[in-house]
């Protein structure tokens, strides 16, 4: 899964993305940031820089 495939992915679920400085806020409905979603992000994350 690419970055732009989970934000689109989390775009759908409701989650909301912020850039708060040099930190991303990260705004959910209740139960949507599972276990695979997390991993997908951090996974995401190492390819952005």
């Amino acid at each position: 899964m690419t970055a732009a495939d989970l934000l689109h992915q989390l775009n759908r679920l409701g989650v909301h993305l912020a850039a708060n400085g040099d930190r991303l806020v990260c705004e959910a409905p209740k139960g949507v940031l599972t276990a695979g979603i997390t991993s997908a992000a951090a996974v995401a994350q190492s390819g952005v820089s």
